[in-house]
């Protein structure tokens, strides 16, 4: 991984073929018990079985939409309730204006289509409400490490889904949550807590 002086960084990895394994031994039956599931799109089998499962027993499912090859998207983005894209990832998935890519991918079922771009916020829409697409600023922090500012991210937002926030909290919330996570050096260590960032909600009348 790469840092350079304004906090943003570059990860360089290797995928392998460990997870090429088959999905038999996921616990799939647990599903059901969950308040959200999230999946990203490294390994396509596992999200598929288990972004399948969750919609099969009416809990919400949540797919990290990062890069990956055009079959992946076009496999998984139809078995989400909730696609979140990077900006790359939509690019791939629906090349052209940010609008048009949100809602192909609600054309494939999903109920929410957004994409996080960093600093310039994120931009969503709510199939079941009518205003469009909808821009949620991002909150103005000290950046020092962007690394896994978009894991927070997901994770903060699977979690307000899990506790039935609206839409417009829900984003507010992850966005919080990867704001407070570019202050602070390291990867997913630099998280923070849920009550770090309803402390920056109320500070900021969000």
């Amino acid at each position: 991984m790469l840092l350079d002086a304004r906090g943003e960084r570059l990860v360089i990895g290797y995928r392998g073929t460990a997870l090429s394994a088959p999905t038999d031994w996921l616990p799939l039956a647990t599903v059901e018990s969950a308040g959200a599931v999230l999946a990203d799109v490294r390994w396509p089998q596992g999200a598929a079985a288990i972004l399948a499962a969750a919609r099969h027993a009416g809990v919400p499912a949540i797919l990290d939409a990062e890069v990956a090859h055009p079959k992946v998207l076009d496999a998984l983005v139809p078995l989400a309730d909730h696609v979140i894209f990077s900006e790359r990832g939509l690019a791939v998935f629906a090349p052209g204006s940010l609008e048009a890519g949100l809602r192909r991918a609600l054309s494939t079922g999903a109920r929410v289509a957004a994409v996080t771009q960093g600093e310039a916020g994120a931009w969503w829409i709510d199939a079941r409400a009518p205003e469009g697409v909808r821009h949620t600023p991002a909150f103005r922090v000290n950046v020092v490490d962007t690394l896994a500012a978009g894991d927070v991210f997901h994770g903060a937002y699977a979690f307000a889904i899990a506790q039935r926030m609206p839409m417009d909290q829900a984003v507010r919330f992850a966005s919080a949550a990867a704001a407070i996570k570019c202050s602070r050096p390291g990867g997913r260590a630099g998280a923070p807590s849920r009550a770090e960032v309803e402390a920056l909600l109320a500070r900021t009348g969000a």
